[in-house]
Order: C-alpha cells, then sequence, then structure tokens
C-alpha cells in the first residue's frame, strides 16, 4: 500500500497542540505559518510542541512577489525558529 503525505497546519495554541499529539499521523507533515505578529510565547510555544512530538514543524512566512511581477509569484519561505519574523513583516507585506 503506498503512504500518501498529508500537510496539518498548527497554529500555536493548546487544541491544534492536542490534535498534533493524538490524531495527526506520524507521516503527516506539520506546518505553522508565521504572520510575524504571534507573542513570543506561541513560537516558543511551538518549539516546545515539535520537541515534545519529536518531529519537525515547518515553519513558513509568506513572502511577497518582487516589484512588477504578477502576485501569482507570491511564495512560503521555510523558515528557522531563530530567523522567524517578530516584527509583523509577512503580515504586513500580505497586505501591501
Amino acid at each position: 500500500m503506498t503512504q500518501t503525505n498529508f500537510i496539518a497546519g498548527v497554529s500555536g495554541g493548546r487544541t491544534s497542540a492536542l490534535m498534533a499529539l493524538k490524531f495527526v499521523p506520524k507521516h503527516t507533515v506539520l506546518s505553522f505559518q508565521n504572520t510575524g505578529r504571534e507573542h513570543p510565547a506561541t513560537l516558543d510555544f511551538i518549539r516546545r510542541l515539535e520537541d515534545d512530538l519529536q518531529r519537525p514543524i515547518v515553519r513558513l512566512e509568506w513572502r511577497a512577489p518582487s516589484r512588477g511581477e504578477r502576485p501569482g509569484k507570491a511564495s512560503f519561505e521555510i523558515v528557522s525558529h531563530e530567523n522567524l519574523s517578530r516584527n509583523g513583516e509577512p503580515f504586513s507585506d500580505l497586505l501591501a
């Protein structure tokens, strides 16, 4: 039987953490989409959850297309915990 990969978002709250701990299969990729406006404790919670799960949580940030490019060129970038935006740039860029 072929194993299919799935993606599940983790918000940084207790409910999504419980979901990840109890109900999400091990082959599911977990992701956290950072707006840059999360409370620092949320980012720390994601790191602790990753340790508790003993599996990675992919941290993503939205990236605007270059000037003059069409909106469809927007993307997400994988970012390490240490390099997560903490000043709201991904969210501000999305609104712009």
